[in-house]
């Protein structure tokens, strides 16, 4: 489980909400997740992403040298 909050305080206290009712480890600042990468920026903004999971899909399927097409293609 991660905890997203608009500050450190509000983090803490629901970490301790938490605590009282089950038994639960920090794991400290997450940086990924079901294949998507979390990068907090100087903003405050969250930034969610999954670009290494679709490299590795594209070079799977053998895909590296395809070239992009913008969707819809045009008809025929």
């Amino acid at each position: 489980m991660s905890i997203f909050a608009s500050t450190l305080e509000t983090v803490n206290t629901v970490k301790r909400e938490l605590s009282q009712h089950f038994d639960i480890t920090d794991l400290g600042t997450t940086h990924q997740i079901v294949s998507i990468t979390i990068t907090c920026a100087d903003d405050d903004s969250i930034k969610l992403t999954q670009h290494p999971y679709l490299e590795k899909i594209i070079n799977k399927m053998g895909l590296e040298k395809a070239n992009p097409v913008h969707t819809p293609m045009d008809h025929n």
